[in-house]
């Protein structure tokens, strides 16, 4: 059974517009020299992590707060992408 293609069209326009919204979040934070340019790179990444989060999360027995996972994640990722002042 192939997928619907008005629904993975519609799956595609959601992953780019959040894709962009974490490129757009780094960009920011870039710019105002608060995180190492190289950051930039990790805007897909952060979608996709937290999308398999939440799925880990939602389809399996294992308990997991979601948003306190992601909230570690994105503390100690930002631990290392932060300009040191």
């Amino acid at each position: 059974m192939s997928p619907n293609p008005a629904m993975v069209e519609h799956h595609d326009k959601c992953t780019l517009t959040y894709f962009n919204w974490f490129e757009d979040i780094l960009k920011q934070g870039i710019e105002k020299g608060e995180i190492h340019p190289n950051a930039i790179r990790l805007s897909k990444g952060l979608f996709v992590l937290g999308d398999g989060i939440f799925v880990a999360g939602t389809k399996s027995s294992i308990s997991l707060d979601i948003k306190e996972e992601i909230n570690n994640y994105i503390d100690a990722l930002f631990e290392f992408i932060e300009v040191k002042k």
